[in-house]
């Protein structure tokens, strides 16, 4: 259940900000509430919503305007209050995990930044994450500043993860070749070869626009390519994709 909307603006006070941007229901703001980040915390142990929220009280530019410990609950607060950025756990109270909530968030809006905070580093909770569409993944053994600095970077649209997670992710377990890809990032290149651009790749495969962005920045990275033609052209002279097919 949600377990709090603290120092948050009343429903009428968020509408009045909505209908004075212009925005339908399900769209947020551009522009904070008095130029600060408005923050949901959704995370089952107390003690990591106090330490979250403490860190980020001390920061003129974040808001923690609620939190909670349940999946349903963070779905429904974050379509009702927009924040700029939700900071969530793999499992949560409820019926609906963390992915859950990512996947739910990220079909309403492509706006609303999704940092994972997570204790869980196995490579599978990261991937599904990926492929649910978040925009980043930080372990909770990170010091206190490294995550308000992650928040600040994802807010920024760009991507982060910790470092220990980027090295899983690099290299699949008992392999050393750096240009060996996933299943996935096969699956994204061949689209790519085949002339598809990102949504129709996403619809194609299942997934958000935001994995395919990073599975394609996964693909630079392991290929040695800096655009979209290259590591097509790169994959298939190395018989990896099949152009045109």
């Amino acid at each position: 259940m949600a377990t709090g909307v603290a120092n948050a603006p009343s429903v009428s006070e968020v509408d009045q900000v909505t209908r004075q941007n212009g925005n339908r229901e399900g769209q947020r703001s551009t522009v904070s509430l008095g130029g600060v980040r408005r923050v949901l915390v959704a995370d089952r142990h107390p003690i990591v919503r106090l330490g979250l929220r403490t860190s980020l009280d001390q920061c003129r530019d974040f808001r923690v305007i609620a939190e909670t410990d349940n999946g349903e609950d963070a779905i429904t607060l974050s379509r009702r209050l927009q924040p700029d950025i939700v900071v969530l756990d793999v499992k949560l109270a409820g019926s609906r995990s963390g992915v859950d909530v990512a996947r739910a968030l990220r079909e309403a809006s492509s706006n609303m930044r999704i940092l994972v905070l997570s204790g869980y580093a196995q490579e599978s909770y990261v991937r599904l994450m990926i492929d649910a569409g978040v925009d980043g993944y930080v372990l909770k053994d990170s010091p206190p500043s490294d995550i308000v600095d992650s928040i600040r970077t994802v807010l920024t649209a760009r991507q982060v993860f910790s470092a220990s997670l980027k090295n899983a992710l690099a290299h699949d377990q008992g392999h050393t070749d750096p240009n060996r890809l996933t299943r996935k990032q096969l699956d994204v290149l061949q689209r790519l070869a085949e002339g598809n651009l990102n949504d129709e790749i996403a619809r194609s495969l299942g997934i958000s626009v935001k994995a395919v962005q990073i599975h394609l920045s996964g693909i630079y990275s392991r290929l040695g390519a800096r655009t979209r033609t290259e590591a097509v052209v790169m994959a298939a002279k190395r018989g990896i994709v099949a152009i045109g097919n």
